[in-house]
């Protein structure tokens, strides 16, 4: 009796805890070719949530360096997410060797870095959830055979 009364208080704890984004998989794979010397990788990261929720993924930081995602089917940007069907979406990230830079005041000749972020994680997912900004860590990628493009 006192297992079967444990259960019915610990499950709705159990329940609640579980909203939001949930990761299912995350992939690295690394690149190269192309241009001589162009090298990169490739992260593709899969979640999933309830269908009451509302979620949008707003940004992601790997290798401390920081990527404003597009909700998009196709690879407009370095890193775009998009929903598979109704709870699932995924997040993919094409991490290229040639660092993005931004001119400063409008003097191309002195650049500035994205924004850094320490973390104890592989990745560090920034998403809105009921209105609110939440994180989930990524602890690691899975690292899948490298690619060789001619």
């Amino acid at each position: 009796m006192k297992n079967l009364i444990f259960t019915f208080l610990f499950l709705p704890v159990v329940a609640f805890s579980q909203r939001g984004l949930k990761l299912v998989s995350a992939t690295s794979q690394r690149w190269s070719g192309g241009i001589p010397g162009n090298v990169g990788t490739n992260y593709s990261l899969d979640f999933v949530f309830s269908l009451k929720d509302s979620i949008s993924i707003d940004s992601i930081y790997i290798n401390n360096v920081a990527y404003a995602t597009v909700n998009s089917n196709s690879a407009s940007s370095n890193a775009y997410w998009f929903k598979n069907n109704k709870n699932h979406i995924s997040l993919i990230v094409h991490e290229s060797m040639v660092q993005c830079t931004y001119p400063v005041d409008g003097d191309t000749s002195k650049k500035q870095q994205k924004p850094t972020i320490n973390m104890d994680g592989a990745a560090l997912v920034v998403y809105h959830y009921k209105h609110k900004k939440k994180k989930l860590l990524v602890k690691s990628f899975v690292a899948l055979p490298p690619l060789h493009y001619p």
